[in-house]
């Protein structure tokens, strides 16, 4: 965590951006269903950016033609959402209500109070190694800006209570890592000389399936672990986060992000980028 580098303050330093940074949006939110809805469709926002952007990359000849892998993510910024932490009534009733010891109660109440920086992408592209964003350097900056933007795409975080980015590593480690991975190379399967929406909706189509599979499967395995464990902080746990990785899936499996369905956006981004 402590390496990850703020692409945004790397630019400062390069005399290659102004000090002043873009925050976006801060919004504080009680309501779990409303900040899973707006953690998981803005990850497929994102990915739907790095899909874009690799494909233009693609099309200029920047990319060497080796398999597109995956690693932890390298790079933090917190750009979007802040969480205003107040014990949910899900948890209030089972803290009031449940035999729980004082350890556990500190345990669930910890996972609610405390907060950590969740990514929107599950974790970072590369090709032969390298972070797909540094292919975009050069001693010209011709690609400086398109290289700022997609550095934030795999930057951007959501501050959230810790028990949701506990659920995102969760379904990480189930296959959401690879599902982008799917999604990216797919964008590169086809027609090298240019981007169009059927490409890009195809490949976010293909990632979404996998990322869903992947989310599915991590819903499992912590409903397993709580019915057969035996410790009822434990079973609380896993059931709240196979919870909100459930919301993740109810609000994504139907969620279209803008540039898949129109394609006069996709056509304005590929005559615009590198310009």
């Amino acid at each position: 965590m402590s390496n990850r580098v703020d692409p945004w303050n790397a630019l400062v330093k390069q005399g290659l951006m102004s000090k002043s940074k873009y925050t976006g949006y801060i919004e504080s939110i009680t309501d779990w269903d409303k900040l899973a809805k707006i953690h998981a469709q803005a990850r497929n926002d994102v990915v739907v950016f790095i899909l874009m952007h690799l494909k233009m990359m693609q099309v200029k000849g920047l990319l060497p033609s080796i398999a597109v892998n995956v690693k932890a993510a390298t790079r933090q910024m917190n750009l979007g959402v802040r969480t205003e932490i107040r014990e949910p009534s899900y948890f209030e009733a089972y803290l009031v209500n449940a035999d729980l010891n004082e350890s556990e109660k500190r345990r669930i109440k910890k996972k609610c109070f405390s907060t950590q920086d969740a990514h929107c992408v599950p974790c970072q592209i590369t090709i032969g190694g390298k972070d797909i964003q540094d292919f975009l350097q050069s001693p010209s900056q011709e690609y400086m800006m398109e290289y700022a933007h997609l550095n934030a795409q795999f930057a951007v975080v959501h501050r959230m209570p810790t028990l949701f980015n506990e659920a995102d590593s969760h379904a990480e480690s189930r296959g959401l890592t690879e599902a982008l991975a799917k999604g990216c190379r797919a964008i590169l399967s086809r027609n090298p000389t240019s981007l169009n929406v059927a490409q890009l909706e195809r490949a976010f189509r293909i990632y979404l399936v996998n990322a869903n599979t992947a989310i599915n499967c991590a819903i499992t395995a912590n409903l397993l672990e709580a019915d057969k464990s035996s410790e009822t902080g434990e079973r609380i746990y896993r059931t709240a986060k196979s919870e909100i990785l459930s919301k993740y899936v109810k609000h994504t499996q139907n969620h279209r992000p803008e540039y898949t369905t129109k394609p006069n956006l996709v056509k304005i981004f590929s005559a615009r980028w590198g310009s």
